[in-house]
């Protein structure tokens, strides 16, 4: 079930520093691609074919801009929200049913629907391999305890301080 979970949250995780850098770099040339396109169009060149180099240099950037920063998992007193590159769904703690930390980011097991992936935070696959916990595990092991703190688990939660739930 989704909810309005708004902009506030407790914990934020966004893709690594590293990564987001990664695409700001792609962003910043693509968008030079895409200036040069435009001036190539208005300084007398083929303009069909300036403009169309422009407009796909500048889709580039769109979907680089979309895809590097925009992901991120948010916690917060009703759930944990899951923003992707193509639409945001937030999960309530009542509702999670498991969640692991996978090559593909994320993955939030929900009660009676399909589970949804969080690219924000994937685990690399060597790391797997490895058996290295990484930040994705951190991920899972906050998501974890907080859904079992609100399904009813122990009531040694650090996190219920901003939760919704009458005082024992």
């Amino acid at each position: 079930m989704a909810v309005d979970a708004g902009d506030h949250f407790d914990r934020v995780w966004r893709p690594s520093a590293g990564a987001r850098l990664a695409f700001g770099a792609i962003i910043g040339v693509f968008a030079l691609l895409a200036l040069a396109g435009v001036a190539g169009a208005l300084g007398g060149g083929d303009v069909g074919a300036s403009l169309l180099v422009a407009w796909v240099n500048a889709l580039v950037a769109v979907c680089a801009w979309r895809w590097g920063s925009h992901p991120l998992i948010g916690a917060s007193g009703t759930g944990v929200t899951v923003r992707n590159p193509l639409r945001t769904v937030v999960v309530r703690w009542e509702d999670v049913t498991g969640c692991a930390a996978t090559s593909r980011g994320v993955t939030i097991g929900r009660a009676g629907e399909a589970p949804i992936v969080a690219w924000a935070v994937p685990k690399p696959t060597l790391s797997a391999w490895l058996g290295r916990v990484t930040r994705a595990d951190e991920v899972v092991g906050y998501i974890a305890t907080r859904a079992l703190a609100h399904q009813g688990g122990p009531s040694d939660d650090p996190f219920t301080d901003q939760d919704d739930r009458p005082p024992t």
